[in-house]
C-alpha cells in the first residue's frame, strides 16, 4: 500500500479523534517524482494552515521533516504533532535537515517508530531525540521491521491516548 493510500484509510480510522481533518496531497504523489519538493509543499501546506486554529499534524515519513522544517522556520504552528516512521537518514541522505530542525523543538508531539524500521530504528530515533534535548514528546515502540505502519487499530489507540492527554485548554 501506497502511502497516499494509506492516509486515506487512517483518516478514515482517526479521523473522528480530530475536530477537523484535511489531507495534503502532495505534488510528487500525483507527478510520480521520487522525491519530495519540501519548498513546494511547505509553501502550499503554510497557506492552506492558516486558515487553522489549534491543529495537529499527523505525519508520516517524509511528511515528519516537512513539519519538523515548517514549525523550525515558523510556517507552520501546530498545537501538537503525531509522527510515525521518522526517516532520519533518509532525511540526511536527501539533505534535509532534521538534527536542526530538531533543535529547540518543544511541540507537544507523539514519535511512533518501529523497532527495526530500515528508514529509522526506534533506537536511532530514541538517541536522536535525546541528544537534540527535544522536549515535550513521547516516543512509542511498535514491533516490526519495515517502514509501513499498517495497523491502524493500534496506531488510533496510541493517538487516542496521546490526544486525551494532550487536550488543549
Amino acid at each position: 500500500m501506497g502511502n497516499k493510500s494509506w492516509v486515506f484509510e487512517v483518516e478514515a480510522k482517526l479521523g473522528d479523534l480530530f475536530e477537523r481533518t484535511y489531507i495534503h496531497v502532495y505534488k510528487h504523489w500525483t507527478d510520480n517524482k521520487p522525491l519530495i519538493n519540501l519548498d513546494f509543499e511547505l509553501s502550499k501546506l503554510g497557506e492552506v494552515l492558516k486558515e487553522f486554529e489549534d491543529y495537529t499534524i499527523f505525519a508520516k515519513s517524509a511528511g515528519t521533516l516537512l513539519t519538523l522544517r515548517g514549525v523550525h522556520e515558523g510556517v507552520l504552528a501546530p498545537d501538537k504533532c503525531i509522527f510515525v516512521g521518522l526517516p532520519v537518514p533518509w532525511g540526511v541522505q536527501n539533505k534535509f535537515d532534521c538534527n536542526t530542525w530538531l533543535q529547540n523543538y518543544s511541540i507537544s508531539t507523539l514519535f511512533i517508530q518501529k523497532s527495526l524500521d530500515p528508514a529509522s530504528s526506534f533506537e536511532d530515533v530514541k538517541a536522536l531525540l535525546l541528544d537534540k534535548e527535544v522536549a515535550n514528546c513521547d516516543l512509542r515502540e511498535l514491533p516490526g521491521d519495515t517502514h509501513d505502519y499498517e495497523d491502524l487499530n493500534l496506531l488510533r489507540e496510541l493517538v487516542e491516548q496521546f490526544m486525551q492527554s494532550h487536550k488543549s485548554n
